[in-house]
């Protein structure tokens, strides 16, 4: 399981997951059209993640954090002060 917080975030948001990435894993962050806005890599043995999103307009998307064997998605909202 993966937590996503803040939410809704600003500048970043930080991903932890319940125990450290058995494989490295990747990242893409979508809009709601579905387009990849955003992808990374998830070293193996890590347990969080801070993201940067400074670069992302304001808006709902869709994170999917896939490894060899899980793909888990969380949505989040950036807002902007």
């Amino acid at each position: 399981s993966v937590q996503l917080y803040p939410n809704p975030a600003q500048d970043y948001f930080n991903l932890a997951f319940e125990q450290p990435l058995e494989n490295d894993a990747t990242f893409h962050i979508f809009d709601m059209n579905g387009v990849v806005v955003q992808t990374g890599q998830i070293p193996q043995g890590q347990n969080s993640l801070q993201i940067n999103t400074y670069n992302l307009p304001q808006a709902p998307y869709v994170i999917s954090v896939q490894t060899q064997s899980h793909r888990i998605q969380r949505k989040f909202v950036i807002t902007r002060p």
